[in-house]
């Protein structure tokens, strides 16, 4: 992951550095939903990845504009991923072996793919993106006020 510490540099930075991190969100969300099927090949593996989880670093700035377009971008995301999923058959989805995969060798199209298709791919990406999520959403009182 990177490991650059977007969160506490947007809260330290000026206006305009802000509104930089704000037009990488922008960039990065639009670029990626318009291309992120290119970049799902071996060659592009590094760049994708990498884009993906400056997105996630950039999820976790404090700022609410720039994590609803974050956001947007992760649902859509997920949503293409799970669609991907439940198009397999359910002969391969019984195999409870397959299902705990976590990723591995072959993800990348062709038939040594197997039943995680993309999702291989986003293994590291999706588990960070729990992690950013857990910790943005809303925390009932009793967690507040301790």
């Amino acid at each position: 992951m990177p490991r650059a510490d977007i969160s506490g540099a947007y809260e330290a930075s000026s206006d305009s550095d802000q509104e930089l991190v704000l037009n990488l969100a922008l960039f990065l969300t639009n670029f990626l939903s318009s291309h992120v099927q290119l970049l799902e090949t071996e060659a592009n593996r590094a760049v994708l990845l990498n884009a993906h989880l400056y997105l996630i670093k950039i999820s976790q700035v404090e700022e609410r504009e720039i994590f609803k377009i974050c956001l947007e971008y992760w649902a859509k995301l997920v949503a293409d991923l799970y669609d991907e999923m439940q198009k397999f058959p359910m002969s391969e989805m019984n195999n409870p072996l397959l299902n705990l995969s976590l990723g591995g060798s072959g993800v990348f199209g062709g038939a040594s793919a197997g039943p995680t298709g993309r999702r291989a791919v986003y293994t590291e990406v999706l588990s960070n993106l729990r992690l950013v999520m857990v910790e943005r959403m809303a925390k009932p009182e009793e967690v507040r006020s301790s």
